[in-house]
């Protein structure tokens, strides 16, 4: 086992957990840009059914067989590959 303790996002100390906090984050939506916003080198992502996939959207953009989902969001599965480079 690499790590012997858990780690919580809500510190006594008041030390910033910027790291856990960013994977466990989804994306949210930019107005801004008109897209939605992902996590620098998505360092959580994962292979997929063949597709490098952030594990934090995973069962929204890329179900594993068996467990579809009945409602893929499109433009979070194209802001998502495209940001990855996947398609």
């Amino acid at each position: 086992m690499l790590f012997n303790r858990s780690v919580s996002l809500s510190d006594p100390d008041g030390v910033d957990n910027s790291f856990e906090k960013m994977i466990r984050t989804p994306p949210h939506w930019d107005a801004e840009k008109n897209g939605y916003e992902f996590c620098y080198h998505c360092p959580d992502a994962t292979i997929r059914n063949g597709k490098l996939t952030p594990v934090c959207i995973a069962d929204l953009v890329n179900p594993l067989p068996g467990f579809a989902s009945a409602s893929i969001d499109r433009r979070l599965y194209e802001d998502a590959y495209t940001h990855l480079q996947e398609i």
